[in-house]
């Protein structure tokens, strides 16, 4: 019997008598080989689609991060693009009197810095927290560092 393929082979271990006992071994090995070549391979095989299919989650779950991060953040940047905006409307003085609420200032002490009287100081803040929409000091101080004003 001629042996062209790894079937031939196994067809050959079936009927010893054509082959003698070198080739049988041979035979043996090279169809045992054969056989483990396979099942090699369909692990491996079974091993890759498990690589892929956790590397195809990972990655949904990563674009989905993705949107969910620039979403976010270019709300937020939107945001704080609106808040800083509103820095645009106010008068220079009130600039000034935003600076020292971003120092931690008291009314008297920013009135004494600016010379300005205490109500004034009262008018030009009242005017700073409508304006940037802001409801107390803190939150002013806040959008001043944020726009780095005073450093």
């Amino acid at each position: 019997m001629r042996i062209t393929s790894v079937a031939n082979a196994d067809q050959a271990l079936r009927a010893p008598y054509t082959c003698s006992q070198e080739q049988g071994g041979l035979l043996r090995a090279l169809v045992g080989s054969h056989q483990r070549a396979e099942e090699g391979s369909r692990v491996r095989s079974q091993s890759s689609l498990r690589r892929k299919a956790r590397r195809e989650a990972a990655m949904s779950a990563l674009t989905k991060a993705v949107k969910i991060l620039i979403v976010t953040t270019t709300g937020r940047r939107a945001a704080r693009a609106r808040r800083l905006a509103c820095l645009d409307e106010l008068t220079e003085r009130e600039g000034k009197v935003l600076v020292c609420l971003f120092r931690g200032m008291s009314n008297a002490e920013i009135a004494t810095t600016l010379f300005l009287s205490e109500t004034t100081v009262k008018g030009h803040i009242s005017r700073i927290l409508a304006k940037t929409q802001c409801t107390n000091r803190t939150q002013a101080g806040l959008l001043a560092y944020e726009a780095g004003l005073g450093r």
